[in-house]
């Protein structure tokens, strides 16, 4: 029987850094985990949903002509990662109002392309991520 979970990430009040084309840093909010789950080691959850929030914040970026166009918006992307490590079903579940942003969250899981596999005491066929991504071009 396949198990799922469900985490959900809200967004903080603090901001860090987003990765540009350009290699500058821009600044946008980096969501906070929040987990609801059936698993016994959930310190071994909380270590792995920590590395793949990092890993997306690391693989986030400002598209240069969204930027010079002045587009800002949040979205939310929504995809499951399997036990492998691979990614699976990825869609803004709430998209921005801009194509450029939009087409820029996606494309963090396309740059990733694949995680880590689960650790051994993590029995879940799949987990099932939904994390909000902020585009702000101020720090407000």
């Amino acid at each position: 029987m396949n198990y799922f979970i469900l985490v959900l990430f809200f967004l903080l009040s603090f901001m860090t850094s987003c990765h540009s084309d350009e290699g500058t840093h821009l600044y946008s909010h980096i969501p906070h985990v929040t987990v609801a789950h059936k698993i016994a080691t959930k310190n071994d959850l909380e270590v792995y949903l920590n590395y793949v929030e990092q890993t997306i914040e690391h693989n986030k970026f400002y598209p240069k002509l969204a930027r010079e166009e002045k587009h800002e918006g949040h979205c939310v992307l929504k995809f499951h990662i399997m036990r492998d490590g691979s990614i699976h079903d990825a869609f803004l579940e709430t998209p921005t109002t801009s194509y450029l942003l939009n087409q820029a969250a996606l494309e963090i899981l396309d740059r990733i392309q694949h995680f880590e596999p689960f650790p051994v005491s993590l029995k879940e066929a799949s987990i099932i991520i939904a994390i909000p991504l902020h585009y702000s071009l101020t720090l407000n």
